[in-house]
């Protein structure tokens, strides 16, 4: 179904009317004066969540309002104009004007063997459930085991963000989105390692980008697209795989207790020496012959049925793209149900089920993993003149998930099973007794179903070993499941205001027993592998005169543990661990005043952080984060308005150079770009640096609250 809002307060002459659709970004809001600050400081203001919960969240203050209702387009709905600051709708001249991401430079694979372009400047104008496809055909008598795409797009005019893919195979390798032109020409050039999806690139198949996009007199812009594909034979020790390279690495550096132990290990790793390299099999399991292998939750259903892998496979790994879109893109700012209708009469319609999100995994209608979703804003998010030129973290690639299946490999070898995927929300209404009816005292699930809508693609991989002759085991108990929240609405005797408060945590366990020979070695090896993972989320929203002045703080942490058991002590004790983990930072403010000029006074900060560790020593490190501030007029005589944001990011990675960047845009220029060596300095010492900065707009922040006597 498609949505039109027709956006009153942009009379002028490429002013567009509100689109959005299923597979495009809706335009929903998020803005704010970033607050951040140390947990010790929300002592006062938590002391009720402390006495429930037994701890405190690990926040910040962030605001956020969205808005599909026809009344005022609440924040970023009027944002999303494709005018940003200080742009006009005439675009002289083919001078482009450069939008790109910061993020680590890729590995370093030489010169290519071999270069081709598959899509040619191709054209996506009205391009709505039209993807691009062409046949692809790998380069012949070519040795090539490195693959590296380079998707190049230019536009003109006014146009929205809009969301891309590229499929090979019905398998999604890239999951992408694009620059707003705001009225000028820009181009972005972005480039992705593809050499997970190396055994795809080795076959004939077929190539699709999905860029669904519409244009009419107010909607100019028309993006043209070239993708190229380079192909390397690398011969350095860079891994494709970061299961297979995790994995290994954490075997490599175990210190055992025993020779046996040390034995048992040394055919472990001779086994898995191959997951090393890129999956030798990959399965899409959401394909669809009829058109791009894409889903939409909570409508469809996203279940495969999967044939028994073959006995030779050693490591299996799902991966998931998935993004939240129209009232789920800005998903960890959404309120509880009953702030939905709060200020309607105000002119806001905030966006409900929670800002909880957890993406599960089943095997059999058993959960097997939990993740919670990546946070992305848009180049139409927040304050469009924001992200000029530089965009937000992970706009131009969105990443994906990976599920280690590897623990359950005796049921994907033995028999037919289902694998189910589905995201769902934490609970959606304030209350601090979960899972019980005050009033008839009878037990009831809650409502954990999202909006519409997340967009789903999936596919399987597999790594074989050729040399595997014997192949059992068994997974001999159900996986363990625990989880704990609650939610408090704190405002709700206040006409004016709303506050809340939201805590969630939730975790999964699962042990397989393998028992695997190869030709080399024909007795079969004993050994247990367990996979672990927890999500928790904290969550503390203020809204203010009626919504116009609006906070939010997000903090969600992924945690995933890979272990081998060791078979002497009956799977109780580990002989090596990889573990990541990821924490996401989100903290927005919004200040709207309203009158012929809507003038939107946003800042925000955010800030990613991964790492990886084996048996306790670092394998990875990056650390992202932006700090920015925008002041934004919704004008009759066309939108306008000033930006500023600061881009940092650190990364320490085994076999590349450490790296430390730092870039600053103001205006739509970039006034500094440096490149600096890098210092023993955690990523996460850049969120001690924001709070630090506004501590002090904190404190007041706090004793506001407690004259409110929201407590």
């Amino acid at each position: 179904m498609k949505l039109k809002l027709e956006n009153e307060y942009l009379p002028v002459a490429n002013a567009p009317k509100w689109q959005t659709n299923p597979s495009s970004r809706s335009r929903c809001s998020l803005i704010r004066k970033c607050i951040t600050y140390p947990a010790i400081l929300i002592l006062s203001v938590l002391s009720v969540y402390q006495h429930v919960y037994g701890e405190l969240p690990f926040s910040r203050f962030f605001l956020v309002n969205h808005d599909v209702s026809s009344q005022i387009n609440h924040s970023l709905h009027q944002l999303d104009s494709g005018v940003p600051s200080g742009s006009t709708t005439d675009a002289e001249g083919p001078e482009y004007h450069e939008i790109f991401e910061v993020s680590v430079p890729a590995v370093d694979y030489g010169v290519p063997v071999y270069s081709e372009v598959v899509l040619d400047d191709y054209s996506f104008g009205n391009s709505w459930g039209k993807p691009a496809m062409v046949g692809y055909t790998p380069p012949e008598d070519l040795d090539f085991n490195r693959v590296v795409v380079n998707i190049s797009t230019v536009v003109s005019g006014v146009q929205y963000d809009r969301l891309a893919h590229l499929y090979l195979s019905d398998v999604q390798i890239w999951r992408t989105s694009t620059a707003e032109p705001g009225g000028k020409s820009v181009i972005s050039n972005i480039t992705k390692d593809a050499s997970d999806y190396l055994s795809l690139f080795k076959k004939p198949g077929k190539l699709v980008y999905q860029l669904d996009n519409l244009v009419n007199n107010k909607l100019t812009g028309i993006f043209n697209v070239t993708i190229t594909v380079h192909y390397y034979n690398y011969n350095g020790d860079a891994m494709v795989s970061s299961l297979g390279s995790s994995m290994l690495k954490s075997f490599e550096s175990s210190v055992l207790p025993s020779q046996a132990n040390s034995s048992l290990l040394n055919q472990i790793k001779s086994i898995y020496s191959v997951v090393y390299g890129p999956p030798s099999t990959i399965t899409p399991l959401t394909g669809n012959n009829d058109g791009t292998p894409l889903r939409y939750l909570p409508n469809d259903d996203v279940s495969y049925t999967l044939s028994p892998l073959s006995r030779k496979t050693i490591a299996a790994s799902a991966r998931v793209h998935v993004s939240g879109n129209a009232a789920e893109e800005f998903w960890y700012s959404n309120v509880l149900d009953e702030n939905v209708h709060k200020f309607e009469s105000h002119g806001h319609h905030l966006l409900g089920k929670g800002p909880v999100r957890v993406l599960k995994f089943y095997l059999n209608d058993q959960l097997v993993a939990i993740e919670a979703p990546k946070p992305v804003i848009f180049t139409g998010g927040i304050s469009p003149s924001l992200w000029n030129p530089v965009v937000g973290t992970n706009a131009f690639d969105l990443g994906a998930i990976d599920i280690n299946l590897t623990p359950y490999l005796p049921l994907l070898w033995s028999k037919t099973n289902k694998l189910t995927v589905e995201v769902v929300t934490g609970t959606q209404h304030a209350t601090l007794s979960f899972f019980s009816d005050d009033d008839s005292g009878i037990t009831v699930e809650p409502e954990i179903t999202p909006g519409n809508n997340w967009i789903v693609s999936a596919a399987l991989f597999g790594w074989e070993n050729p040399d595997i002759t014997f192949a059992s085991g068994l997974v001999p108990n159900a996986t363990v499941v625990s989880k704990k929240e609650f939610a408090m609405n704190l405002g709700r005797f206040k006409p004016s205001q709303a506050n809340q408060i939201i805590s969630y945590s939730e975790s999964v366990y699962g042990v397989g027993i393998l028992q695997l020979a190869t030709s080399q070695s024909p007795k079969p090896i004993e050994f247990g592998l367990n996979s672990s993972a927890s999500v928790k989320f904290s969550n503390v929203q203020n809204y203010k005169k009626f919504a116009d002045v609006e906070s939010t703080v997000s903090t969600i942490k992924n945690n995933k543990k890979f272990s081998l058991l060791d078979p002497s002590t009956n799977f109780t004790t580990s002989l090596a661990t990889v573990g990541k983990k990821v924490s996401y930072v989100s903290v927005f403010n919004l200040e709207i005043t309203m009158g012929p000029t809507i003038s939107y006074d946003v800042s925000l900060v955010q800030v990613e952080e991964s790492k990886v560790k084996a048996n306790g020593n670092n394998l990875y490190n990056v650390g992202k984060s932006q700090n920015g501030s925008s002041l934004f007029f919704l004008d009759p005589k066309g939108n306008h308005g000033t930006g500023k944001l600061e881009t940092k990011i650190k990364a320490k990675i085994p076999g590349a150079a450490d790296y430390h960047r730092k870039v600053v845009a103001e205006n739509g220029t970039i006034v500094e770009d440096e490149v600096l060596e890098f210092e023993e300095v955690d990523a996460k010492n850049w969120e001690d640096d924001e709070h630090i900065i506004e501590i002090e707009r904190l404190t007041e922040a706090l004793m506001e609250i407690e004259e409110a006597q929201l407590l």
